[in-house]
């Protein structure tokens, strides 16, 4: 569970601060929505998924590290690089 679902305000202040200096916000603009229905046609990709390739192409992200093996194996214009979470700190 993550700390909104524990209602733990500590510790999701917590995530924030850690996450704050290295964190970019990415607006999901016009630009970033076609993006997302160009990648949501691949119905196996989930919407939560799809809004983070989506934001992540927009700006162009040379490296995409995921925990889900099949977004791995993807080829999303605009990211350089998708890699499995386990092969990221070789």
């Amino acid at each position: 569970m993550n700390p909104a679902e524990q209602r733990n305000e500590a510790l999701g202040q917590r995530y924030e601060e850690v996450r704050a200096p290295t964190a970019r916000l990415i607006a999901f603009d016009r630009d970033t929505a076609r993006r997302y229905a160009e990648i949501r046609h691949d119905r196996r990709i989930r919407r939560p998924d799809a809004i983070q390739l989506a934001c992540a192409a927009q700006v162009g992200v040379e490296l995409f590290i995921t925990s889900d093996d099949r977004l791995s194996r993807l080829s999303i214009p605009g990211i350089q690089f998708l890699v499995p979470l386990e092969r990221a700190f070789l």
